[in-house]
């Protein structure tokens, strides 16, 4: 080849070298800055009624949507990137008023993915007094963003129907929510244990805060060790009842305490017996579904499920009866024992003995007043930033209950 052929493959490649980075270029340029328009607010993660504007490059505002019947009370922040979050580093700032108190339709955290499966947490910073998000930079176009770590509607009905192909597991739908959807509750004992039904230990857990997601986790914590080899005799002794979601229409909308309805979720329980025209709807049918279990196989603890901030769980009880007036092991000291020998991760702060007058409306307070069990409230776990932290908090409560009973015959 001549020096001039030489010459014309060396300047063809290096004008497609210069191509090449001009096009790379372009398009970072293009990817550069995210526009009001990619932003959905009406996926599984949502928050419909959320306004967003632009501030400047990759800064945005957002103006969150009001709590049905609660003007309160924001909607929590939840949304999707559907494109052009690539290469973008992200700023969100609070926009309207009234947002100080859960720090941009959060509480302790959020979390942003690119599957919906593997969650990196996130913290509000402060800037001139205000809340911010500031994202790193994105590395996909596809971002989903929601509280705590997230679970939506399609997962949390994906995991009951997984759970449910164990032998020992089966799912129940006790209605559907004012928008349609399912609600489960899911049980797990054996049916070959040599002890009858209506004998078993009986525990009831149901989560009633939407957007509680760590509690949700905890539950799934809960049902994992019971459906696993560790809880292979604890099912033969114990009748476990969970429902995991109880607002169902609540991830897709952002809800904080409220359903569709209006009513917060753990203010609208009756304790003198379920009752369409006080409740909301998905309160009266678990509550409902609780009492025919109760009437059949007679409860030995009830839970209610919740996240407020810390980076451990706060356990209250209200310590009742067992089956025939029995406590398990010497009762409330010898639970605290056990949970305490079991917290190896040291999750659990002090369990609180509950002694003051019991406020009916409350789930805790209302299945103690209604059914005289043992009801316990978990609350706290805001500060674990991880799906495996909650999990094991759930894994380590549904052990201390074995372990509580399993030396009692039923």
């Amino acid at each position: 080849m001549t020096s001039l052929g030489r010459s014309a493959l060396l300047v063809a490649a290096l004008a497609a070298i210069a191509a090449h980075v001009c096009t790379a270029s372009a398009r970072r340029l293009a990817a550069a800055e995210l526009s009001a328009a990619d932003f959905r607010f009406d996926g599984p993660l949502g928050s419909p009624g959320t306004t967003i504007e632009k501030v400047g490059a990759n800064h945005f505002r957002v103006t969150l949507g009001r709590a049905p019947k609660n003007p309160q009370w924001s909607n929590m922040l939840q949304f999707t990137i559907e494109r052009h979050a690539k290469g973008n580093a992200l700023r969100l700032d609070a926009g309207g008023d009234g947002l100080s108190s859960n720090e941009l339709g959060l509480r302790q955290f959020g979390s942003w993915s690119y599957d919906m499966q593997n969650w990196r947490p996130i913290q509000a910073a402060k800037i001139d007094g205000a809340p911010a998000l500031l994202f790193p930079e994105f590395t996909e176009d596809r971002v989903y963003f929601g509280g705590e770590v997230p679970m939506t509607y399609e997962q949390h009905e994906a995991m009951i129907h997984r759970w449910a192909r164990h032998p020992h597991a089966s799912s129940t739908v006790i209605g559907h929510s004012p928008e349609g959807r399912k609600i489960y509750r899911l049980t797990v004992t054996d049916p070959d244990s040599p002890y009858p039904a209506e004998k078993r230990w009986v525990h009831h857990v149901v989560n009633q805060h939407c957007y509680e997601y760590n509690a949700q986790w905890r539950i799934a914590g809960m049902i994992d060790w019971l459906l696993g080899d560790s809880g292979a005799e604890c099912r033969k002794r114990h009748i476990a009842h969970f429902v995991v979601m109880i607002n169902v229409d609540g991830p897709s909308h952002g809800f904080g305490r409220v359903n569709t309805e209006g009513f917060d979720m753990n203010r609208s329980y009756v304790h003198t017996g379920s009752d369409r025209q006080k409740q909301a709807t998905e309160v009266y049918l678990v509550q409902k579904d609780m009492e025919s279990i109760h009437a059949k196989t007679p409860l030995t603890t009830t839970w209610s499920m919740h996240t407020w901030n810390g980076e451990r769980a706060d356990l209250m009880v209200r310590w009742g009866k067992g089956i025939g007036g029995a406590e398990p092991l010497g009762g409330f000291a010898q639970f605290v024992k056990i949970l305490s020998q079991n917290d190896a991760q040291s999750q659990f702060n002090p369990v609180q003995n509950l002694t003051t007058e019991p406020t009916p409306t409350h789930w805790c307070s209302g299945t103690h007043l209604q059914f005289g069990v043992t009801a316990f409230c978990c609350e706290g776990c805001g500060g674990m930033f991880t799906k495996e932290q909650n999990l094991h908090v759930g894994a380590v409560l549904m052990k201390t209950l074995d372990d509580c009973y399993t030396r009692v015959s039923p």
